[in-house]
């Protein structure tokens, strides 16, 4: 059986263009989260680049492979990781939080996340959750 790392969830995730729900615009500037989405450009930028360095060593099981791959996956990381000194105060930073635990997750931020309570370990709470990120990113 395949061990399941962030690299092979990353692997198995189509790479094409993330839609940015960041907007880059003079408006965002004005808004009361301007610092968080100014991180949140620098998040959208290094998270396409970790899914093109994924998409790249798709195939390749080698050190030196793993090693971008981590690497890619650090450059983003560093971004997240200043996030969570912001509170998000408007629509634009808790949908850009949101997209921030998709990566947390390594899961695909352009599918919705299974909302399940089906399993012995899917409860309400995680239900809940589930369902709020994708209400904020659109995909209910």
């Amino acid at each position: 059986m395949a061990k399941i790392t962030r690299r092979t969830i990353m692997k198995s995730i189509p790479t094409y263009g993330l839609a940015a729900v960041v907007p880059a615009t003079a408006a965002a500037m004005d808004s009361p989260d301007r610092q968080l989405l100014a991180l949140g450009v620098e998040f959208e930028a290094r998270w396409s680049a970790e899914r093109a360095v994924y998409e790249a060593e798709k195939g390749q099981d080698t050190h030196e492979s793993d090693e971008r791959c981590n690497a890619a996956a650090r450059q983003t990381r560093e971004v997240v990781e200043l996030m969570t000194g912001h509170t998000a105060k408007t629509l634009a930073g808790y949908r850009l939080l949101a997209r921030a635990y998709v990566w947390c997750r390594g899961e695909n931020p352009d599918q919705p996340m299974a909302v399940s309570l089906d399993g012995p370990y899917d409860t309400t709470d995680k239900a809940i959750r589930s369902n709020l990120i994708n209400s904020l990113l659109g995909h209910i």
